[in-house]
């Protein structure tokens, strides 16, 4: 009769750990990540991924990717036509976007200064809004056009991510060529001394998304090459940068 009761329990034990690892995995599998759609000046049409697990930035009309991890979060910067990455410390990364933008123009949003903080939404996201300020000129003095293409002020809405270290912030808002300021980056526009409106980047869509940690390492088929420019300056970036002055 023990026997017997012992063997029931020990099936019942069995099945009830099934049963326990099968819901845990699936758990874990369908961990809800913030999942945005973005547009850039720069950057063409984005696609950031955002959970517990790390930071995605899909730049998928440059072929490119990057990602972030924690405990350390480096940086990882795949070209995923020609299966490469480069990796390095979050704190020494620059990105190219914003310098190129800044020689084609008379100004650069991300010298902006972060002023008047409060609190926003946009697309159903609870967000900080930030006041940008720049550099003003007196209202006596004779602008040259130069003068009134400067950036002059505006505006950036930024996601709070209190579990994301500041380092790994950063990375986000150098890729969007912002200001530098706590959160993920979400919308931005700013205005000329002449009083033109620029919608720098914009959210599109803000949705929830099932991801795991998967969705944010390296595939194991990508060669890892030594230096970032090795990724994000392709050949047929440096024959278009070339044909410009000629």
């Amino acid at each position: 009769m023990k026997k017997s009761l012992l063997n029931g329990f020990k099936k019942y034990s069995a099945v009830f750990l099934s049963v326990w690892l099968l819901s845990s995995c699936k758990a874990y599998a369908n961990e809800q990540a913030t999942f945005l759609k973005q547009k850039s000046l720069m950057l063409g049409r984005t696609e950031l991924l955002y959970s517990k697990d790390g930071i995605k930035l899909d730049l998928y009309e440059k072929s490119q990717i990057l990602t972030m991890r924690p405990p350390l979060w480096r940086v990882q910067i795949c070209h995923t036509g020609y299966k490469r990455y480069w990796e390095g410390e979050a704190k020494d990364f620059k990105s190219s976007f914003n310098s190129t933008c800044a020689m084609f123009r008379p100004g650069d949003a991300s010298t902006l200064k972060p002023g008047t903080v409060s609190q926003s939404e946009i697309k159903g996201l609870p967000c900080v809004s930030y006041k940008l300020n720049g550099q003003k000129l007196a209202s006596n003095t004779i602008q040259h056009t130069w003068q009134r293409l400067l950036v002059k002020e505006g505006t950036l809405l930024a996601l709070p991510a209190k579990d994301v270290p500041a380092v790994a912030t950063r990375v986000l808002s150098l890729s969007f060529g912002a200001p530098v300021t706590p959160g993920i980056p979400l919308a931005m526009t700013v205005f000329n001394n002449a009083g033109t409106e620029s919608k720098e980047f914009e959210l599109l869509a803000a949705q929830k998304k099932a991801a795991t940690a998967t969705d944010f390492k390296v595939p194991s088929t990508y060669t890892r090459v030594s230096k970032p420019e090795q990724i994000t300056n392709t050949k047929a970036m440096g024959e278009d940068f070339a044909e410009i002055f000629k």
